[in-house]
């Protein structure tokens, strides 16, 4: 991961067709005027800057670190631990500007450039992610969020694995694509003493699956833990699990389409791909796996629950089911959901689904509401064209469960057994 230069420093450039338009500034801005530490935005559809400070734990100054915020947005690095770098200012707070529409809810945390280094509260515990609802503003006045940090966590703790079971870790380049993640690939105990071949999940955003060490906001899926329990009582059969760690990308690979609040996506027939055609080859090659497509299934959460769905739409030879937690069904205008209910694309009623949603995700009570209704409206729509609840179908929505591994780690063991 490349430094980022402070904002201030930050000039406008041009962009690429799915990205950012301004470098680490925000994604629809197309002007910065700095005065002093402030920012103003020139508004020409819309944007709203956002001024973010912080509060930390003093540091004497000549041991002062850098802070970051770390978050869901390009402008925040997409949650590299190290996205927008915030300035230290006089009265030792920490200050940081970013551009975003009106109607976004942002996600991030901060740290000190490490997930190992990520804020905590006060006690020294985790904490959710911190929510930005953004707002509209009169033309030229920013948004102003004021944080306080309890405390961070220490890295030697958080750099202890968590690892239950046998994980190994690959780095693979895919040619389609042009880049290259780690794939962890989980086997259960069995494995090296059995000499059947085994079904297979693949998971998206696989850095945050098995290991807090690794887990980009610190809290892991436990999906390690889970798999184990299940097998050992008998619940499930053992099985692969592969998790196909996220890049820098991992907005456009997410997504089939452009959004054009985000100005992203859209490269997920090319991931797809890459998932289908270079990696399930190299695994079924590699490791003692049935390559069949009734033991083959996919799935994630949010974006990655997202491009799930799509992988068992448009490779159903492939898939033989999805697990999508949360998925995001308002990208791009609710792209997927009115592609569905139009019968422009069409679930395969050969594969199976798991969809569920928590009842308190997103920034506030009408997002929650929206994003518990795309999945209701889901749900109801794949039932008039076939499918069936609990048999190909379990639809689950979860009281106070938000939009994070906390809540998807809960679901995870549900989902494996309906779908054994």
């Amino acid at each position: 991961m490349s430094p980022r230069r402070p904002i201030q420093n930050i000039l406008v450039t041009c962009c690429r067709a799915s990205a950012l338009c301004v470098v680490n500034a925000g994604t629809w801005v197309s002007a910065l005027l700095f005065i002093g530490q402030s920012c103003v935005i020139a508004q020409d559809d819309g944007p709203v800057s956002v001024l973010v400070v912080v509060s930390a734990p003093e540091f004497a100054k000549e041991t002062a670190p850098q802070l970051y915020l770390a978050g869901s947005l390009p402008a925040l690095g997409n949650w590299a631990p190290d996205g927008l770098l915030l300035e230290r200012q006089a009265d030792n707070t920490y200050h940081a500007a970013f551009a975003a529409l009106p109607g976004t809810t942002i996600q991030f945390k901060v740290t000190c450039g490490s997930w190992q280094t990520v804020e905590r509260d006060a006690r020294g515990r985790d904490i959710p992610n911190r929510q930005i609802d953004v707002k509209p503003q009169p033309a030229g006045q920013v948004q102003r969020v004021e944080i306080i940090v309890g405390s961070w966590a220490q890295g030697d703790e958080l750099l202890q694995s968590t690892v239950v079971g046998r994980l190994i870790k690959h780095e693979f380049r895919s040619k389609t694509l042009g880049n290259s993640r780690t794939i962890a690939v989980w086997l259960p105990s069995t494995y090296d003493t059995r000499q059947e071949r085994y079904p297979v999940l693949y998971m998206h955003d696989g850095q945050n699956l098995f290991d807090k060490a690794t887990a980009a906001f610190g809290q892991e899926w436990q999906v390690d833990e889970a798999v184990t329990t299940l097998i050992d009582a008998g619940e499930i059969p053992p099985m692969v699990i592969v998790g196909i760690w996220n890049t820098a990308d991992r907005i456009d690979e997410y997504t089939m389409t452009v959004d054009a609040r985000m100005n992203a996506g859209g490269a997920g027939r090319l991931y797809l791909e890459f998932v289908v055609d270079e990696l399930k080859p190299w695994i079924d090659n590699e490791y003692r796996t049935d390559p069949s497509r009734d033991t083959t299934w996919i799935g994630g959460s949010s974006l990655g629950a997202l491009i799930s769905l799509h992988a068992c739409i448009e490779r159903p030879e492939v898939f033989a089911g999805c697990l999508a937690f949360s998925p995001s069904l308002g990208w791009d205008r609710e792209q997927l959901l009115t592609a569905i209910a139009e019968k422009q694309k069409s679930w395969p009623l050969q594969s199976r689904l798991w969809l569920s949603m928590g009842t308190h995700e997103g920034g506030n009570p009408e997002s929650h509401a929206a994003n518990t209704r795309r999945a209701a409206q889901m749900a109801e729509v794949l039932i008039e064209q076939g499918l069936e609840p609990d048999v190909s179908l379990w639809h689950r929505s979860f009281e106070n469960d938000r939009h994070d591994e906390v809540s998807w780690a809960k679901q995870f063991p549900a989902a494996l057994r309906a779908i054994k």
